[in-house]
């Protein structure tokens, strides 16, 4: 038995369909990624269903500096985890956390090597907090003000010379 033309064309129909609803979702959900990433660094993170989420501002020192939503009671620690962990010049003994505190804002300071290395409680992240962790000064970063002063330096030294030579025969 030969399928009928108005079989056919239903088979047709039906997959043309699909494939057109298949394409439609995924324009849309290509669309919606695209407009994620031009809206710049922010991130849901954590998978503790039932504990609500926090704000907090993770401006530097990380993989991944942006704007985080976890889960309340997140350690410093689990944060820098979420953002992808720190640079490689990053100065994890001397953090700063600025929080507000009824419409005041308090500075504290994390020496998270520290903490990581003796017995203590590990910093919460409360929601608002802004953080951010210091870059060191990396050697050729050193080297290259060495060298700038040095050279303004020498300049400096021979100006003096030979004004010196010059005014005074």
């Amino acid at each position: 038995m030969t399928p009928s033309f108005f079989h056919l064309t239903r088979v047709y129909l039906a997959l043309t369909s699909v494939l057109l609803l298949s394409f439609n979702s995924n324009a849309q959900m290509t669309s919606t990624l695209e407009n994620l990433n031009n809206t710049g660094s922010e991130f849901f993170v954590g998978r503790d269903l039932g504990r609500p989420l926090v704000t907090v501002n993770l401006l530097s020192g990380v993989t991944r500096p942006g704007v985080y939503h976890v889960p309340m009671k997140t350690t410093l620690p689990q944060l820098i985890a979420y953002a992808g962990g720190t640079t490689s010049n990053a100065d994890t003994s001397s953090i700063t956390l600025r929080r507000t505190d009824l419409q005041k804002y308090k500075v504290l300071r994390y020496d998270l090597d520290h903490t990581l290395t003796h017995d203590g409680e590990m910093p919460s992240i409360e929601d608002k907090d802004l953080i951010s962790i210091p870059q060191q000064a990396s050697m050729d970063t050193t080297l290259r003000w060495v060298a700038l002063i040095a050279g303004l330096a020498s300049i400096s030294l021979s100006i003096t010379m030979t004004n010196q030579i010059l005014h005074h025969p």
